[in-house]
């Protein structure tokens, strides 16, 4: 389990990382205002287009492939924990839970979120896109 955990913790270091750097990037262009003009759109246009391509799908996609590799695990996890708790009870579990396994769902849950986050991202992107 220690070498599960470390490789989440590590791919969820670097999804972190990317997710700091990209993040201002892609609110910065989700700030921005579509010109009423259509004219005037092609500059726009051509940064929420670079945006999806760049930095936010590749974000959401990273995301959610590692919450993916690792829910199997994960799900595993918990189906023993409420086993645990079914079986010995609340406070036996809390005596003596398995920290590795507690702290290795935290990373999984936390690169779902980021996941989540960075698809709401591009799904705004896209409408923005769209907008005619």
């Amino acid at each position: 389990m220690s070498d599960l955990l470390s490789s989440a913790s590590l791919i969820l270091a670097v999804l972190g990382i990317l997710y700091g750097l990209w993040y201002p990037e892609i609110q910065k262009v989700l700030a921005e205002k579509i010109p009423p003009h259509v004219e005037d759109r092609g500059k726009v246009y051509q940064e929420i287009s670079s945006m999806i391509w760049s930095r936010s799908s590749p974000l959401t996609i990273l995301a959610l492939l590692v919450s993916l590799i690792y829910l199997r695990d994960t799900l595993r996890i918990f189906q023993g924990i409420i086993t645990e708790i079914k079986v010995d009870g609340i406070l036996k579990f809390i005596g003596d839970y398995d920290t590795v396994s507690v702290v290795f769902c935290a990373v999984e849950i936390l690169s779902i979120l980021i996941g989540l986050h960075a698809l709401v991202m591009t799904i705004n992107l896209i409408a923005m896109r769209l907008k005619r």
